[in-house]
């Protein structure tokens, strides 16, 4: 049964139970500066660890790179990214959610590829409830040796082209929402969520930058500067 956003949101805070208290701890030593960008560790739920690097190679000290486990992040998080995410717990969901509310932007880069088909099933639900995100099932495009190095082509916020490294997660969206394509498949979207924003990517940009791809880096630095507007 398909439940609303704002249903999940508060099945989420009660599931979260006594976890959910911790948005209310005193604030913690980082940064207290306004942020404009926050780049999650999400430690076991990250199933690209070279994800979270890429986008640290990439960003610098444009970014504030903290753990998902500190309390009060999304008090000032203009923009949050999430690299190579997996199953979400409803406590970061909500925080999220709080991102969205504030006017806020959600980058979520799908760890999907890796997960089992249980997690990947648990994922398509805690996208479409909470983030109106639809996808389909992983597709494998690396099986044929014989065809070229796939690349994503990107529309915004820059146009440009970055190499693909793995299993890839195909969104459905309209086609206003569209922003990424491998061929003819749509891999990234942006929407509007709530007060908010949300940009998914169901092909990992962040393993590209790790590995110095220019335009993948360049990517990453343009929708970054999003939290600056």
């Amino acid at each position: 049964m398909t439940i609303s956003r704002r249903e999940f949101v508060e099945k989420s805070a009660v599931t979260a139970g006594g976890l959910w208290l911790g948005s209310h701890l005193p604030s913690v030593s980082y940064s207290q500066r306004a942020r404009r960008c926050v780049v999650l560790d999400l430690g076991a739920r990250c199933f690209l660890r070279e994800s979270l690097e890429g986008y640290r190679a990439a960003l610098d000290r444009e970014a504030d790179f903290i753990s998902v486990n500190q309390s009060r992040w999304a008090d000032h998080a203009r923009m949050a990214i999430l690299p190579g995410a997996g199953v979400l717990d409803s406590e970061i969901v909500s925080r999220l959610v709080e991102v969205l509310d504030a006017g806020g932007t959600i980058l979520l880069e799908s760890g999907g590829e890796f997960l089992s088909e249980t997690e990947f099933k648990r994922q398509q639900d805690m996208l479409r409830e909470a983030f109106s995100v639809a996808v389909t099932s992983t597709v494998n495009i690396w099986g044929d040796a014989t065809k070229a190095i796939p690349y994503v082509n990107y529309t915004w916020p820059d146009q440009l082209m970055v190499r693909d490294f793995s299993r890839l997660t195909p969104v459905l969206a309209a086609e206003s929402d569209v922003i990424g394509r491998l061929g003819a498949i749509p891999l990234a979207c942006r929407k509007d969520v709530g007060n908010g924003e949300v940009i998914f990517l169901g092909s990992p940009v962040g393993p590209a930058a790790w590995a110095g791809d220019v335009e993948a880096s360049k990517w990453i630095r343009s929708c970054s500067g999003l939290a600056d507007r």
